[in-house]
């Protein structure tokens, strides 16, 4: 199965993402395919037009 996490959080060491973290862990032991939406760094690429700081082991998918 193929599973989109959705997370929006300022800080990337928040419970948020901590919480969305241990989900996708699960969901890959599982066996299913994930993929992760930003929606707080995705607002920042639109509006500076440039990436800002990864985030570790999360994947951040572009607006087609």
């Amino acid at each position: 199965m193929k599973v989109l996490t959705v997370v929006t959080h300022p800080r990337i060491n928040s419970l948020t993402f901590a919480i969305a973290s241990r989900f996708i862990e699960g969901l890959n032991e599982a066996g299913h395919e994930t993929e992760v939406l930003d929606l707080h760094r995705m607002v920042l690429i639109l509006y500076y037009g440039r990436p800002m700081s990864p985030i570790g082991q999360l994947t951040i998918i572009n607006i087609p």
